[in-house]
């Protein structure tokens, strides 16, 4: 009788473990499926301070830029893809913005499958591959796939995290972890964070490279890129 208690016991013990493993494992968060905006009219201001160097020392450049979705078009593949007019405001101006036409990018989500799909942007005609869905922890992919140089490992680091940019705070933010390099000629931090129906609200990049024959600080490799949202719709 006690022999066979022990083992209803055991069984009983196991089937709890089991059911608690199932009610911790992690879901699909649904805010995750909203961390990319995607529609015909979409605005967002964002200022830009970007760092480059010369032998002199930094060269500080500070601008706000406005993204604005507007229709789509078929690319050479024969996807719709959203298009994105750039606008540029040099900082003089403040936020009495003077608007100009800069540049014309754009971003593609593809159709939802049953195992995972992507969401693309095309900047300066390097077309990387910014989000993966569903969005999991420690989930990897190469970010840089469809360019000539070398891969670039993206890895998903916060789910749900709230996070302040220019006073502002955002709920529930995914961070996207690009690059992380600590080694004697590189110096390298790069991510993102994007937010539910907001899209990107930060990007920082921080490389710099000493690959002199004394390991040397390289201008000509390094820069400090910081672009955080202002304003959106």
């Amino acid at each position: 009788m006690m022999r066979t208690l022990k083992i209803y016991l055991s069984v009983v013990c196991t089937l709890l473990l089991l059911s608690g493993c199932q009610e911790d494992a992690d879901p699909i968060l649904p805010h995750t499926e909203f961390i990319l905006p995607d529609a015909e009219g979409l605005t967002k201001i964002t200022q830009i301070i970007d760092t480059t160097y010369n032998t002199a020392g930094p060269l500080v450049e500070k601008y706000f830029k406005q993204e604005i979705q507007r229709g789509t078009e078929k690319d050479l593949t024969g996807r719709d893809i959203r298009l994105i007019d750039v606008y540029r405001s040099e900082d003089i101006y403040g936020t009495d913005f003077q608007w100009e036409l800069n540049r014309v990018w754009s971003q593609y989500i593809e159709e939802r499958s049953d195992s995972y799909y992507f969401a693309e942007r095309t900047e300066e005609n390097k077309r990387i591959q910014i989000l993966k869905f569903p969005v999991y922890p420690g989930i990897q992919w190469d970010g840089n796939r469809y360019n000539s140089d070398q891969s670039q490992i993206y890895t998903y680091t916060h789910l749900d995290t709230m996070v302040t940019v220019q006073g502002h705070i955002y709920d529930h933010c995914v961070v996207v972890l690009r690059e992380e390099t600590r080694t004697s000629i590189s110096d390298i931090l790069d991510y993102e964070i994007y937010a539910p129906n907001v899209g990107l609200i930060k990007k920082y990049n921080r490389t710099k490279i000493f690959n002199g024959s004394n390991f040397e600080f390289n201008p000509d490799l390094s820069r400090v890129y910081v672009e955080e949202i202002v304003v959106h719709d």
